[in-house]
Formats: structure tokens, C-alpha cells, sequence
């Protein structure tokens, strides 16, 4: 029964914040803001978001039910509380008002980190229509962020890059299994070809060239009617002429 009651008054004192939110919207006009005006709209955002900030779940869902703005809130903090843990305190806050449209932008301080929060009013309905929160992040982390991001996009240029280069490589060996399959398909060998010998040189007859200068030198000597030890036959030269016919 107490769990109840305490949902049910969680959910009422929200409903009442955004009421006031209205309420004040109703006094404001679309030439600007006064400064008291101005510091009403932002101290009621301030109650809103840290009401919002202590809400259990049943209570955030229960929420919901109650239009779109209600569900962009909790969406808002849902996907950040996480991060940014309990409600501490408020810093800066700001109320812009543009062609009907009030702007509440704050910069509150979180158990873990700042975040901004930035809450948009629909001035001529006098009813909220939408919160974001925005975790603020150091110098150190934008760095750490950008330099991981560096870091991945050049780890996949070169995972790419030898992707690449080992896709080209087995280009040869796709070739070749391409080969092979088509010569399964057409039931075709490929041979290498013999090598066709050459026609046969007929080799010429060689006489020992001992035995035939023998021969020449005996002859040379029976027509000269002398023995071969009175000269020496050097050289022997075929004479395609037809010295017989001369004579």
C-alpha cells in the first residue's frame, strides 16, 4: 500500500511540474521574456528533470501513457542514468524564445558526470513537446574517442588493403582449378606433346684418316715408281673435277 502511494504521489508532483510549466507559458508572449519570466521557466525545468531523476522504474513507465513528451523524458533519462547516476545540483540555465517555440537549456551536475538538458515548449498550446539530455564529456575523453576512432579506421583500411592483396594472389590458383573443371566437364586430357624427333642426319661414313692417307701415299708412290719414305702426304682434298676427262 505504501509502495503505491509513494508511485502514485511520484507520478502526481511530475504531472504537477509540467501543469506549472503550462502555467507559466501562459504569461509569456512570442516578443520575449522578461527576466522574472525567464527564471520561472528555468527553475521549473530544474524540479521537472530532478523529480524525474528519483522516479523508480514502474513510476517512469506509468509516465508514458501521458502523451509524447512524457515518453521522450523518460526515454531521455533511461538511456543515461547509467552514466550520470543520482541528481546533484544545477549550474548554468538559459530560456530562449523563437517563433513560439521556448527553449530551456541546463546544465546540471549528475553523482558521475554533467549532462545538458535541453526542454522544448510548444508556446501557443502552453504544453511541453520534448527532452534530451546530452552527457558532457572532457577534453581528455573527446580525445580518447577520436583517437580510437583513427586507430579503427586505419585497422580496417589495412585489413582491407591484405584482404586485397591475398584476393589477387589466389588469382592464379583460381585460374587454374577453373581449368582443370572445365577439362572434367569436356572429358578432355590435357597432354603436353611429345617431342617429334628430327629427321635423322645421315651421318657420313668416315674413313680412318691414317688408313686412307696410307692408301693415297701408296698409289702416289707406285706412279712415281719411288717408295713413300721420299714424301710426305699432309693433306688430303676431295677434287669434285673430273680430271680425267681433261686429260
Amino acid at each position: 500500500m505504501k509502495r503505491t502511494l509513494k508511485r502514485v504521489t511520484s507520478v502526481l508532483l511530475l504531472l504537477l511540474c509540467t501543469g506549472i510549466l503550462c502555467a507559466c507559458g501562459s504569461r509569456n508572449n512570442t516578443s520575449g521574456l522578461t527576466d522574472e519570466e525567464a527564471e520561472n521557466w528555468e527553475n521549473q525545468t530544474v524540479n521537472f528533470v530532478s523529480e524525474l531523476a528519483q522516479m523508480s522504474d514502474e513510476d517512469l513507465d506509468s509516465l508514458l501513457q501521458y502523451g509524447d513528451f512524457y515518453e521522450s523524458a523518460v526515454t531521455a533519462w533511461k538511456d543515461n542514468r547509467e552514466v550520470l547516476g543520482a541528481y546533484q545540483t544545477t549550474g548554468e540555465t538559459t530560456c530562449k524564445l523563437d517563433g513560439g517555440i521556448l527553449t530551456v537549456t541546463s546544465d546540471m551536475q549528475f553523482e558521475k558526470k554533467a549532462a545538458t538538458v535541453t526542454l522544448t515548449i510548444n508556446q501557443e498550446e502552453n504544453t511541453p513537446t520534448y527532452l534530451a539530455m546530452e552527457v558532457q564529456r572532457t577534453m581528455g575523453e573527446k580525445m580518447k574517442e577520436a583517437g580510437s576512432n583513427t586507430v579503427l579506421g586505419i585497422l580496417v583500411v589495412f585489413v582491407v588493403l591484405i584482404f586485397l592483396s591475398f584476393l589477387i594472389y589466389l588469382f592464379k590458383y583460381i585460374n587454374l582449378w577453373a581449368m582443370k573443371q572445365e577439362q572434367k566437364k569436356s572429358g578432355q586430357v590435357q597432354q603436353v606433346p611429345a617431342a617429334v624427333p628430327q629427321a635423322g642426319v645421315q651421318e657420313e661414313d668416315m674413313t680412318d684418316d691414317e688408313e686412307l692417307i696410307a692408301v693415297i701415299a701408296a698409289a702416289v708412290a707406285a706412279a712415281e715408281q719411288t717408295s713413300t719414305d721420299s714424301f710426305v702426304v699432309r693433306s688430303v682434298k676431295k677434287v669434285h673435277r673430273n680430271n680425267w676427262k681433261r686429260a
